[in-house]
C-alpha cells in the first residue's frame, strides 16, 4: 500500500516461473495479489507442477530475482504524506503486510520509514497470511488494541477480506485493484488516491494534532 512494488513481484515471479517452464494464467497473479509469495508457489508447484519442484527453492529463486529488480522500487504518490500526517494524528500505527522481513527492511531503510510505525508484522511471522485474518489480529495485539478499535488502510482485495474477518474497519484504496473488485470486498470506504483518503479522515495540517 505504501510502495509501489505489486508488479514487480509480479514480474519475479513471472521470470521464477519461466525459468522451470511453468506457464501460469494471468488470473493467478490477481487471485494471489496480497498474498505472501509461499502461498502462489505453493499453488503453481501442486497444481501446474504436479508437485515435481520444491516451493521453498522457488521462492529463493524468486526472491533472488526480486533483489535484481530493488532500483524499481517507488513509493505510492501520497503515501508518504499520508503515513506523517496519519503519525500526527494516531497515538500508534502499524503496518501488517505479506512482504518478507527482508523486503520490508529493505523498504522502511530505503525511504526512511521507521520513525512512523510501532508494529511491524511480515509473513515469517503469522501461519496463516491474507485473506486470513491473522496478521491483522496480530497486528492489533501488538497495539493492545481491540480489532474493533483499528482502522485498516488495504489496496488489495485479499488485505480487505483479512481486515474484515479481524473485525477491523476498512478503507480500500484503488492502486491495485478497481472499485468495483474493492466493493466486493465489503470496504467500509474506497477512495482513489491518497489525497482523497487524506480528505475523508480529516489529516490535513490544520486539524493534525
Amino acid at each position: 500500500m505504501i510502495i509501489d512494488t505489486e508488479r514487480l513481484h509480479e514480474e519475479a515471479k513471472r521470470i521464477t516461473f519461466e525459468r522451470y517452464g511453468l506457464s501460469v494464467p494471468e488470473r493467478l497473479y490477481a487471485a494471489f495479489r496480497g498474498r505472501s509469495d509461499l502461498d502462489m508457489v505453493e499453488h503453481v508447484v501442486r497444481e501446474l507442477a504436479g508437485g515435481a519442484l520444491s516451493a521453498a527453492e522457488v521462492v529463493g529463486r524468486k526472491h533472488e530475482v526480486f533483489r535484481t529488480l530493488h532500483d524499481r522500487i517507488a513509493l505510492i504518490e501520497g503515501s508518504l504524506e499520508f503515513i506523517r500526517l496519519s503519525r500526527r494524528r494516531f497515538e500508534r500505527l502499524a503496518l501488517a503486510t505479506s512482504a518478507t522481513k527482508e523486503n520490508q527492511r529493505f523498504a522502511f531503510t530505503r525511504f526512511g520509514l521507521d520513525p512512523f510505525f510501532d508494529v511491524v508484522v511480515t509473513a515469517e511471522e503469522i501461519a496463516r497470511t491474507k485473506p486470513h485474518p491473522d496478521p491483522y489480529l496480530r497486528a492489533s495485539a501488538k497495539l493492545g488494541l481491540d480489532p474493533g478499535a483499528c482502522l485498516v488502510i488495504e489496496d488489495s482485495t485479499n488485505g480487505v477480506l483479512s481486515a474484515k474477518r479481524a473485525g477491523c474497519a476498512v478503507a480500500a484504496i484503488t492502486t491495485s485493484f478497481s472499485r468495483e473488485e474493492l466493493e466486493g470486498a465489503n470496504a467500509d470506504h474506497l477512495v482513489d488516491s491518497f489525497s482523497e483518503l487524506t480528505a475523508l479522515l480529516g489529516l490535513d495540517e490544520g486539524r493534525a494534532r
